[in-house]
């Protein structure tokens, strides 16, 4: 009889540390727009793990983003229509990349919408209607 299998220590932390980096790439709008064009994005085993990595949202978790906007992508990417609508359209990927390069050299101190995820402070002046 087989025991199930249990993760080490170091296969534990080597998880976190990749989860860590891979939620974190969910903050590039253009690295978005190529999993889109390759297809990936689409693949039902790939929204899976994008349903899976929502404990990243978590305080435990969200803690230890350095780019914390990144919850807000894995967020719309839960929204098929986001995915298979705005994702494809290379001006909305313009858009929103511009949108986050002006948050992070101008905006961060006087935008109005605000969300508190772990002890990160986020701001976001863009929502999924807002693209349209």
């Amino acid at each position: 009889m087989s025991r199930p299998w249990t993760e080490t220590a170091a296969e534990s932390r080597a998880r976190f540390v990749m989860e860590l980096e891979f939620v974190q790439t969910l903050s590039n709008p253009g690295y978005l727009a190529h999993l889109a064009a390759t297809r990936v994005l689409f693949a039902p085993e790939f929204v899976a793990y994008l349903r899976y990595l929502l404990y990243w949202k978590r305080p435990e978790y969200s803690r230890f983003l350095a780019w914390p906007h990144c919850l807000e992508f894995l967020e719309l990417l839960q929204d098929e229509e986001f995915r298979n609508k705005f994702l494809m359209d290379p001006e909305i990927v313009v858009k929103l990349t511009k949108q986050f390069e002006n948050f992070w050299k101008f905006h961060r101190q006087k935008t109005t919408k605000r969300k508190k995820v772990g002890k990160h402070l986020i701001v976001f002046s863009f929502r999924l209607n807002q693209l349209k």
